[in-house]
């Protein structure tokens, strides 16, 4: 007598096949949604870590190059690279007033500014605030993550494309600026930021950022944000099957100083 032997017929080999490509595909497009919210998340830790890197300088007065001069012509700093630079600390002539960051859409880039020392007991603007262009440091966003908007305040009407200049800057002579920026206040190091395009004449020029950004920052009219807060808006370079990944860092500057941290549901500006 005959006997079946043991196995698979064909129906039930191509029906295992078929499930097991289905688990396979949800496995990886779960993977694949994991590690993508990772390297989101990864991303903008990185850029608030080194908005914090520029806040620590600022505060410190660090100056990244000592190859560089300064002299000082009718209270106007002139930078210069021949012969020897100056150490940190001992230029007479110049003082450090802070940092200007220039939004990009896949990076930022950071420039020192001096002022004349003769004129660092008055206003950031007062002391003739010029653009160390001879210096610049880029910063790039990792994993294809980009910036699409800027918020200066709370209000989410005071969006504006070309205000993507940010100073963070400390008083000179080390007492502190006023929370509005427009003068000193005493026994206290402050750092604070402002930005531009919240004024006529002050946007910056993308495509030849230097120029328009050396006279945004000499702007007597330059106001300081609302409520001293500024909304970097960040988003992924993909859709992905979950939608585009936002999220934001938040500026805040107060009679202390200021800090960058990410975005939470309870801040009123989001980023969506």
């Amino acid at each position: 007598m005959l006997r079946r032997q043991g196995g698979f017929t064909l129906m039930e080999v191509m029906i295992t096949l078929a499930v097991s490509g289905a688990m396979l595909m949800i496995t990886v497009a779960l993977f694949s949604g994991q590690q993508r919210e990772s390297q989101f998340n990864q991303s903008m830790r990185d850029i608030e870590s080194k908005l914090q890197d520029v806040i620590n300088d600022t505060a410190t007065g660090y100056f990244p190059e000592s190859t560089l001069s300064c002299s000082a012509n009718a209270n106007i700093p002139i930078i210069s690279s021949s012969g020897p630079g100056s150490e940190q600390g001992t230029n007479s002539a110049c003082v450090f007033l802070g940092k200007a960051i220039h939004f990009k859409d896949n990076a930022m880039d950071i420039y020192s500014i001096i002022g004349s020392s003769s004129l660092s007991n008055t206003t950031f603007q007062s002391a003739n605030p010029t653009l160390v262009s001879e210096i610049k440091e880029t910063k790039e966003y990792i994993w294809g993550i980009n910036l699409y908007q800027i918020w200066w305040g709370d209000n989410i009407a005071s969006h504006l494309d070309d205000g993507r200049l940010v100073v963070v800057s400390s008083s000179p002579n080390g007492t502190g600026y006023s929370a509005s920026g427009s003068s000193l206040n005493s026994g206290v190091q402050q750092i604070n930021t402002y930005s531009s395009g919240t004024v006529a004449g002050t946007g910056i020029d993308q495509n030849s950022p230097l120029p328009t950004m050396d006279s945004a920052i000499k702007n007597a009219s330059l106001g300081w944000p609302a409520n001293g807060t500024i909304t970097l808006c960040f988003q992924d370079d993909q859709l992905g099957q979950s939608g585009r990944q936002y999220g934001g860092i938040l500026l805040s500057g107060g009679n202390y100083g200021i800090y960058a941290r990410l975005l939470t549901d309870t801040d009123p500006v989001g980023c969506n």
